[in-house]
């Protein structure tokens, strides 16, 4: 495990997204998920590889590792996908690709990035309109009553896990794919009732101006003008 200081960490700790082909949703089903995570705590003493946090998502997983050599990560990748896969494939009858090309994966290089992306790995299914709080979602790090969860250091858990994080985790850069697969997520949750609710159309419309979309692209996305965007932001203020 690297030496954690306040300024920098060694650059062996990386975020990881691997998502699902044309973006369908690979982990729909509960038993899908308790697979993948399986797989994860299956091959990671192998590679070497420390799961630091998780979490499996619908169409997408989010890993936040430590690996002290990039072919382990790498190969290690390589392996639990490979193997989802063909699980994947048998379980559905079909054949093909499961996951979009190669997973994306970014160096963590300060301590405070670390934090927020825990929080932010942690946060997803809240964002995603699944549940109100992290403890509630089963197929996450953050719960700590799932056995394979009991294989993550406690020091990363005692540390940063339950840290008051003060909404750190909105300044987390994410990846492009992930910014555009966050967005597409968000609209996809309420694209089949917000024409026939203005209430609901202006609580999707402030989401997506606080993640600083566009004006421009919210009308492309609704297929309104930017009067209408406006009087609803308005009428539903609070």
């Amino acid at each position: 495990m690297p030496k954690i200081n306040r300024n920098s960490l060694e650059s062996n700790i990386f975020h990881i997204m691997s998502q699902g082909i044309n973006q369908e949703y690979i982990f729909d089903r509960e038993q899908d998920k308790r697979k993948y995570r399986k797989l994860l705590f299956l091959h990671n003493i192998n590679f070497e590889v420390e799961i630091i946090a998780y979490c499996i998502m619908g169409n997408h997983v989010h890993l936040l590792i430590e690996s002290n050599k990039i072919e382990n990560m790498s190969n290690f990748m390589h392996q639990i996908n490979m193997e989802y896969a063909i699980y994947y494939n048998k379980n559905r009858n079909r054949v093909g690709y499961v996951f979009r090309s190669r997973y994306k994966s970014e160096p963590i290089n300060t301590e405070k990035y670390l934090i927020n992306c825990i929080h932010y790995i942690h946060n997803n299914p809240i964002k995603a309109h699944i549940c109100k709080e992290k403890s509630k979602y089963l197929y996450s790090s953050y719960n700590s009553k799932i056995k394979e969860n009991e294989k993550i250091n406690k020091k990363w858990k005692e540390k940063y896990y339950y840290k008051k994080d003060n909404n750190e985790e909105n300044s987390f850069i994410c990846t492009k794919e992930e910014k555009e697969q966050e967005i597409e997520e968000i609209i996809k949750d309420y694209k089949k009732d917000v024409k026939e609710n203005e209430k609901e159309l202006a609580k999707i419309i402030k989401i997506l101006l606080n993640k600083k979309i566009s004006m421009r692209k919210i009308e492309k996305i609704f297929n309104i003008d930017k009067k209408k965007i406006k009087r609803l932001v308005e009428k539903y203020a609070c």
